[in-house]
């Protein structure tokens, strides 16, 4: 059975290269993060 759409949970390093790789693949796909803005590099 081929994979009709899929779901990556979060836009860190990894989840942007997965979203990228599909993308370039022709995969259909949502990108799911909490954050509407980057978070700031220190807290």
């Amino acid at each position: 059975m081929a994979c009709k759409h899929s779901v990556i949970v979060g836009a860190g390093p990894t989840g942007l290269a997965l979203a990228g790789e599909m993308h370039r693949l022709g995969v259909p796909m949502h990108l799911l993060e909490t954050h509407a803005a980057p978070l700031p590099l220190a807290l």
